[in-house]
Protein backbone atom coordinates (compact mmCIF):
# COMPACT_ATOMS: atom_id res chain seq x y z
CA UNK A 1 0.00 0.00 0.00
CA UNK A 2 2.49 2.21 -1.13
CA UNK A 3 1.19 6.08 -1.11
CA UNK A 4 0.25 5.94 -4.77
CA UNK A 5 -1.81 2.76 -4.40
CA UNK A 6 -3.66 4.19 -0.79
CA UNK A 7 -4.69 7.40 -2.82
CA UNK A 8 -5.99 5.23 -5.79
CA UNK A 9 -8.06 3.64 -3.42
CA UNK A 10 -8.97 6.18 -1.46
CA UNK A 11 -10.58 7.48 -4.62
CA UNK A 12 -11.55 4.47 -5.96
CA UNK A 13 -13.98 4.02 -2.31
CA UNK A 14 -14.93 7.72 -2.80
CA UNK A 15 -16.29 6.95 -5.69
CA UNK A 16 -17.82 3.77 -4.81
CA UNK A 17 -19.28 5.78 -1.88
CA UNK A 18 -21.26 8.46 -4.31
CA UNK A 19 -22.11 6.05 -7.01
CA UNK A 20 -23.55 2.96 -5.01
CA UNK A 21 -23.96 4.75 -1.60
CA UNK A 22 -22.01 2.54 0.29
CA UNK A 23 -22.09 3.68 4.01
CA UNK A 24 -19.37 1.08 5.63
CA UNK A 25 -16.36 0.06 4.93
CA UNK A 26 -14.99 -3.63 5.47
CA UNK A 27 -11.77 -4.24 4.08
CA UNK A 28 -10.32 -7.98 4.42
CA UNK A 29 -7.86 -10.11 2.65
CA UNK A 30 -4.48 -11.93 3.15
CA UNK A 31 -1.14 -11.58 3.01
CA UNK A 32 0.28 -9.08 0.98
CA UNK A 33 -3.87 -7.21 0.36
CA UNK A 34 -3.98 -7.80 4.32
CA UNK A 35 -1.11 -6.08 5.04
CA UNK A 36 -2.36 -3.31 2.53
CA UNK A 37 -5.51 -3.29 4.21
CA UNK A 38 -3.87 -2.96 7.54
CA UNK A 39 -1.69 0.48 5.88
CA UNK A 40 -4.84 1.61 4.60
CA UNK A 41 -6.95 1.72 7.75
CA UNK A 42 -3.75 3.08 9.77
CA UNK A 43 -3.69 6.02 7.48
CA UNK A 44 -7.29 6.72 7.14
CA UNK A 45 -9.42 5.54 9.93
CA UNK A 46 -12.27 7.52 9.07
CA UNK A 47 -12.84 6.10 5.78
CA UNK A 48 -12.29 2.39 7.37
CA UNK A 49 -15.70 0.68 9.60
CA UNK A 50 -13.55 -2.51 9.82
CA UNK A 51 -10.17 -4.55 9.02
CA UNK A 52 -9.61 -8.38 8.13
CA UNK A 53 -6.17 -9.32 7.56
CA UNK A 54 -4.85 -12.80 6.96
CA UNK A 55 -1.49 -13.31 7.40
CA UNK A 56 -0.07 -9.97 6.94
CA UNK A 57 3.03 -7.96 7.81
CA UNK A 58 2.70 -5.76 10.02
CA UNK A 59 6.19 -3.46 9.02
CA UNK A 60 7.27 -3.37 5.94
CA UNK A 61 10.98 -2.48 6.20
CA UNK A 62 11.51 -5.30 8.87
CA UNK A 63 9.29 -7.40 6.67
CA UNK A 64 11.09 -6.45 3.27
CA UNK A 65 14.82 -7.45 5.33
CA UNK A 66 13.58 -10.45 5.99
CA UNK A 67 11.87 -11.42 2.41
CA UNK A 68 16.11 -10.48 0.91
CA UNK A 69 17.02 -12.82 3.25
CA UNK A 70 15.10 -15.52 2.25
CA UNK A 71 15.85 -18.15 -0.12
CA UNK A 72 12.28 -18.67 -1.68
CA UNK A 73 12.16 -16.33 -4.72
CA UNK A 74 9.03 -15.35 -3.93
CA UNK A 75 10.36 -13.68 -0.80
CA UNK A 76 12.67 -11.67 -2.63
CA UNK A 77 10.24 -10.76 -5.51
CA UNK A 78 8.51 -8.93 -2.00
CA UNK A 79 11.30 -7.48 -0.82
CA UNK A 80 12.04 -6.13 -4.75
CA UNK A 81 8.58 -5.00 -4.74
CA UNK A 82 8.23 -3.12 -1.49
CA UNK A 83 11.80 -1.49 -2.34
CA UNK A 84 10.55 -0.57 -5.59
CA UNK A 85 6.98 0.46 -4.55
CA UNK A 86 8.37 2.65 -1.58
CA UNK A 87 11.40 4.22 -3.74
CA UNK A 88 13.82 2.83 -1.08
CA UNK A 89 12.45 5.74 1.70
CA UNK A 90 12.96 4.55 4.70
CA UNK A 91 11.02 7.22 6.75
CA UNK A 92 8.07 6.66 4.11
CA UNK A 93 8.18 2.92 5.38
CA UNK A 94 8.59 4.19 8.88
CA UNK A 95 5.20 5.78 7.93
CA UNK A 96 3.65 3.27 6.78
CA UNK A 97 4.35 0.92 9.61
CA UNK A 98 0.97 -0.35 11.02
CA UNK A 99 3.14 -1.79 14.19
CA UNK A 100 4.66 1.83 15.26
CA UNK A 101 1.29 3.35 14.03
CA UNK A 102 -1.11 0.96 15.82
CA UNK A 103 -3.12 3.64 18.08
CA UNK A 104 -4.18 5.03 14.26
CA UNK A 105 -6.46 1.34 14.05
CA UNK A 106 -9.50 3.35 15.85
CA UNK A 107 -11.71 0.36 13.60
CA UNK A 108 -12.63 -3.55 14.80
CA UNK A 109 -9.27 -5.17 13.60
CA UNK A 110 -9.43 -8.89 12.99
CA UNK A 111 -5.78 -10.43 12.45
CA UNK A 112 -5.05 -14.02 11.63
CA UNK A 113 -2.06 -16.05 10.89
CA UNK A 114 -0.16 -19.69 10.58
CA UNK A 115 2.09 -19.98 13.25
CA UNK A 116 4.13 -22.30 10.28
CA UNK A 117 4.01 -19.47 7.63
CA UNK A 118 7.05 -19.55 5.08
CA UNK A 119 5.88 -16.39 3.59
CA UNK A 120 5.44 -14.06 6.32
CA UNK A 121 6.42 -14.84 9.64
CA UNK A 122 3.98 -15.35 12.33
CA UNK A 123 6.49 -12.66 14.03
CA UNK A 124 4.50 -10.09 11.96
CA UNK A 125 1.34 -10.38 13.70
CA UNK A 126 2.80 -11.45 17.22
CA UNK A 127 4.52 -8.06 17.20
CA UNK A 128 1.35 -6.09 16.52
CA UNK A 129 -0.96 -8.27 18.96
CA UNK A 130 1.32 -7.60 21.20
CA UNK A 131 0.89 -3.61 20.48
CA UNK A 132 -2.73 -4.12 20.20
CA UNK A 133 -3.73 -6.55 22.80
CA UNK A 134 -5.80 -3.89 25.18
CA UNK A 135 -7.47 -3.12 21.92
CA UNK A 136 -11.23 -4.58 23.52
CA UNK A 137 -11.87 -4.78 19.43
CA UNK A 138 -9.01 -6.52 18.60
CA UNK A 139 -9.10 -10.26 17.56
CA UNK A 140 -6.46 -12.23 16.77
CA UNK A 141 -5.98 -15.79 15.97
CA UNK A 142 -2.90 -18.00 15.19
CA UNK A 143 -3.97 -21.37 13.36
CA UNK A 144 -1.51 -23.99 15.13
CA UNK A 145 0.97 -25.50 11.93
CA UNK A 146 -0.80 -23.42 9.50
CA UNK A 147 0.90 -22.72 6.55
CA UNK A 148 0.66 -19.24 4.69
CA UNK A 149 -2.89 -19.73 3.44
CA UNK A 150 -4.67 -21.35 6.55
CA UNK A 151 -6.32 -17.83 7.91
CA UNK A 152 -8.30 -18.19 4.10
CA UNK A 153 -11.04 -20.87 5.77
CA UNK A 154 -11.73 -18.45 8.67
CA UNK A 155 -12.25 -15.64 6.24
CA UNK A 156 -16.53 -16.07 5.99
CA UNK A 157 -16.44 -16.41 9.50
CA UNK A 158 -14.32 -13.55 10.63
CA UNK A 159 -16.90 -11.26 7.15
CA UNK A 160 -19.93 -12.38 9.58
CA UNK A 161 -18.18 -11.22 12.71
CA UNK A 162 -17.45 -8.20 11.31
CA UNK A 163 -20.56 -7.28 9.72
CA UNK A 164 -22.31 -7.55 13.03
CA UNK A 165 -20.45 -5.25 15.06
CA UNK A 166 -19.90 -2.70 12.01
Amino acid sequence: MCPEAAADLQRLIAAMRRQFGWRKIILASGSMGGTGNLIYAMLHPEEVDAVIALGAASDLAEYAAWCAQQQKPVCREIAAAIRAGYHDDAELLARHSVRRHAAKLTMPVWLLHGDADTIIPIAESRQLAEVLADKPDFYYREIAHGEHDAPLAFFAECVAQALAVV
